[in-house]
């Protein structure tokens, strides 16, 4: 392919999804081993360890930073006559370091956003965030039998998260209490 194509997908996550994580291998001569993480409608898979990691460590922040700003489930309406659903199943593969960001939820936009890569999820409650968060710590114990590699655990990634968090607030805490002193100066 001679020009590639930026693509961006977004993804709603509300409530309860399958959630499965399985080892693969294309070939016996060539295997290139991966995990292919699926929740709900996307399959991710990931050709490396870094790509795991990075995506584990995105949903371990997700989790620490925007879990209790989550309401414990998002009241579904149903219409009266069920006769089935259809949902498209979104693929894509990540190789290497994968940026990641999260905007927690404020006042006016009740979900959280992480973005991974060229994906972003917004995820509306608890329940959906704690799917993906299994999810990515069962692909997280993965790691260093399928690539080989040590991986850091999700708990230490959860871990790491959590120190980040408070290293945050304390910025901000600082940067409200430094306002304040210029305010009264002048």
């Amino acid at each position: 392919m001679g020009k590639p194509w930026d693509l961006a997908l977004s993804v709603d996550a509300v409530g309860h999804d399958d959630a499965h994580v399985r080892a693969r291998r294309f070939t016996r001569q060539g295997a290139h081993p991966h995990l292919s993480v699926r929740t709900g409608p996307v399959i991710v898979y990931c050709l490396d360890a870094r790509s795991v990691t990075d995506m584990a460590s995105a949903w371990a922040a997700a989790h620490v930073r925007g879990a209790h700003l989550l309401p414990v489930e998002t009241p579904t309406q149903r219409s009266r006559t069920v006769l089935g659903s259809a949902f498209p199943i979104a693929e894509v593969v990540m190789e290497g370091r994968q940026r990641w960001n999260i905007a927690e939820p404020q006042t006016g936009r009740r979900e959280l956003l992480l973005s991974v890569g060229q994906v972003t999820f917004r995820v509306h409650d608890r329940v959906a965030l704690d799917t993906h968060v299994r999810a990515w710590a069962q692909a997280s114990a993965f790691t260093a039998r399928v690539y080989s590699r040590h991986a850091p655990p999700f708990g230490e990634l959860l871990e790491q998260a959590q120190i980040a968090a408070v290293r945050m607030a304390a910025r901000e805490h600082d940067r409200r209490v430094e306002r304040r002193g210029r305010s009264r100066s002048d």
